[in-house]
């Protein structure tokens, strides 16, 4: 079932466009904002919900009348309603409330950074690397590391303007629409796409998930344990290498053994030889006094 389930999503990703483009938040089961390759910002929170002096109905309204308040409040007096039927998108949308036996979840999408930062309090900023340097953005910021920890210095990076910069002054999980390429050393990485902020300012950078990311993250879904090809930067995960060091040795162990083998039957057919000679010539003589 899972190698049909996978066959099938393969299939939509070839003949969709534009995969990639948003943060995975699927089948998470904590807090997490989701930072998309458009620069808009998906927030998934899930709390625990065992109070009964309150019901659902109740907090689902509150995060609702919320929402509405924050929208009027940025339209600069224009009709939220007329809005929403011209198909425009609003600054705050409540796309989900959900709740189980002990816990709730509320889903939020935000057209851009600058009203998941208004929304929330906090500063929260995306733009381009290239653009956040040229501005004086990363000033604050002395050292990068890349996600296996080595240093990055970014006057030595390519391309600038095609990774995309997350600004943050709050401890959050974040996760990215694609591979994270280097991060401010203050920030805890949880794997190629998910990192931890702290309470402090902090930078995460990501570039553009390509099809063959898309790819690995599906296998990575539907069949675990599946290796990747390569790290985010390129080398060669440590599983290849490993592979690589097991069949170097196995082929060198090998090799010595083939040998012995080889050099032992050789000596035998030659011993063999001499004493089929030997007797040869004690018949020839024999037959000679004869």
């Amino acid at each position: 079932m899972k190698k049909r389930a996978l066959m099938l999503t393969l299939t939509g990703a070839i003949l969709l466009t534009g995969c990639g483009t948003k943060a995975d938040l699927k089948e998470l089961d904590q807090t997490t904002t989701g930072v998309n390759a458009d620069g808009s910002v998906t927030e998934l929170m899930i709390a625990d919900f065992d109070r009964d002096y309150y019901s659902f109905e109740d907090m689902e309204s509150y995060v609702r009348e919320q929402v509405e308040t924050y929208n009027a409040s940025v339209s600069a007096g224009g009709d939220l309603d007329e809005t929403e039927e011209a198909g425009e998108t609003l600054p705050v949308t409540v796309t989900a409330v959900s709740q189980t036996a002990s816990t709730v979840s509320v889903t939020l999408d935000y057209s851009d950074a600058v009203f998941y930062a208004g929304f929330n309090h906090i500063e929260f900023d995306f733009d381009s690397l290239e653009e956040m340097l040229l501005t004086g953005g990363l000033s604050g910021f002395s050292s990068y590391v890349d996600p296996d920890g080595g240093e990055v210095v970014l006057s030595e990076q390519q391309d600038l303007d095609q990774l995309h910069a997350v600004y943050s002054d709050t401890g959050r999980r974040i996760r990215t629409a694609g591979p994270i390429v280097l991060c401010s050393d203050n920030v805890e990485i949880l794997d190629d796409y998910t990192v931890i902020t702290p309470d402090d300012y902090a930078l995460v950078v990501f570039r553009d998930m390509t099809f063959m990311d898309y790819i690995q993250s599906l296998l990575d879904r539907f069949l675990p344990g599946t290796a990747s090809t390569s790290s985010v930067n390129g080398a060669a995960s440590e599983t290849e290498t490993e592979t690589a060091a097991e069949t170097e040795t196995a082929a060198a162990t090998e090799k010595p053994v083939e040998t012995e083998t080889a050099q032992e039957t050789a000596a035998e057919t030659a011993a063999e030889s001499e004493a089929a000679d030997a007797e040869s010539e004690t018949q020839a003589a024999d037959a000679a006094e004869e």
